[in-house]
């Protein structure tokens, strides 16, 4: 191993699950990919996919309900990737469903270290998103896994609830999520401490936020007024209540651009014939609608991972609008980079869209700013960077 007296070039193993329809969580995969590179480190990919994993047939159903917990398969394809190539720290992001806790396990036998970045919240939900009947859950969290067996809060499904909630417990049970040569990443100070009251070992956790690539900065007199909302149209990401919020209190000559596609896509244009919705949009041209608007909204239901669109918004000084609840409400600081509102409220939202709307434009410039600013202490590939090497150098001399 490289001496520690000088700056570590690293060999990183990504090992990743990619679900059916490609998502946030493959970004960030494939953005830290770039950006280690670019930071002169080697950088190898292990990736599974989710293409059969609703078999058909009970004896199949059955081996796929085993493998969410523990695949041998995989992990066992995993470990010849690592002796093939042969890194200083094997990085695990998705685990679900192919992939499975085990690769980490099987990691940590191999003798490589490991982090493991936890992108949502099925480490103790089993539908990851905390979300139940509309409205924020910790049921599990703060009672324990049968809740979510009780529910069948993995699309209502009991077999599958059952395997997903048995993943985490008999994985701390076994110390998969413990001892030396593992980090876990949570992506905030919220899920760090919801990991921990579940019972995460907080001696291996740290926080790393998501990051986004710099974009040129808009050009004077280019903002329209103008509200974007960038995501899935689905219930738990709120954006009926943004759309209902905004027929209510829509800002005199704004509009309100919606960006994406999703269930809900269809009903919503029929009811709001005032609101443009644009389907999914290339990310270069999302990033310009992002650009030359004066604010991106969020309506989540729930408390959310990091959807990589607050960073990417704040990196052309953007402001957001977003609910008061979980990593949304902690990076964005309300009345500096953008403001907060009741969460689930569609009146609560139109109360802040109409005050948005009629703001001066020097109070609008400093919401600019503070966006600005929390992108490059928090946001930008830069300090990502320096806390992923921080993390890896910090695993791989606790394994050694």
């Amino acid at each position: 191993m490289p001496s520690s007296g000088r700056k570590l070039r690293l060999r990183v193993l990504q090992a990743h699950n990619r679900y059916r329809l490609p998502g946030g969580e493959d970004t960030v995969v494939e953005n830290e990919r770039l950006l280690l590179e670019e930071g002169g480190h080697a950088v190898a990919q292990h990736i599974v996919f989710n293409d059969d994993v609703d078999p058909a047939g009970l004896g199949a159903r059955i081996v796929a309900a085993r493998d969410v917990v523990w695949n041998r398969a995989s992990a066992a394809a995993l470990v010849r990737a690592i002796k093939d190539f042969r890194p200083d720290v094997v990085h695990v992001h998705n685990t679900f469903a192919k992939l499975s806790p085990l690769a980490i396990r099987a990691t940590r036998e191999a003798g490589i270290p490991v982090v493991v970045t936890l992108h949502n919240y099925r480490l103790v939900c089993a539908n990851g998103l905390l979300l139940r009947c509309g409205a924020p859950c910790t049921a599990c969290v703060d009672g324990g896994r049968f809740n979510g067996i009780l529910h069948r809060c993995y699309r209502g499904q009991l077999a599958a609830t059952i395997a997903i909630s048995a993943a985490s417990p008999v994985h701390c049970l076994l110390g998969t999520y413990t001892g030396r040569g593992i980090r876990v990443i949570a992506l905030s100070q919220f899920a760090r401490r919801l990991f921990a009251k579940a019972g995460l070992d907080e001696n291996v956790m740290v926080v790393k936020p998501n990051f986004a690539f710099a974009q040129p900065a808009p050009q004077a007199g280019e903002r329209q007024n103008r509200v974007v909302f960038v995501g899935r149209l689905a219930q738990e990401k709120g954006v009926d209540l943004i759309v209902e919020a905004w027929r209510v209190a829509r800002p005199a000559g704004w509009e309100l651009f919606v960006v994406g596609d999703g269930p809900m896509r269809n009903d919503l244009e029929k009811r709001f014939p005032e609101v443009s919705f644009f389907g999914w949009r290339p990310a270069s041209e999302v990033r310009e609608l992002m650009a030359k608007s004066r604010f991106l909204v969020m309506g989540s239901r729930c408390f959310e991972g990091l959807p990589m669109v607050l960073g990417e918004a704040f990196s052309v000084g953007t402001p957001a609008i977003v609910p008061n609840i979980g990593a949304m409400a902690e990076y964005v600081d309300d009345g500096l980079s953008g403001t907060h509102f009741s969460a689930g409220s569609s009146g609560a939202l139109a109360e802040v869209l109409a005050r948005m709307g009629t703001l001066e434009p020097q109070a609008w410039r400093a919401l600019s700013q503070g966006a600005l600013q929390r992108y490059e202490t928090t946001f930008s590939p830069s300090a990502n960077l320096a806390l992923l090497e921080d993390i890896y150098r910090s695993v791989i001399n606790d394994a050694f």
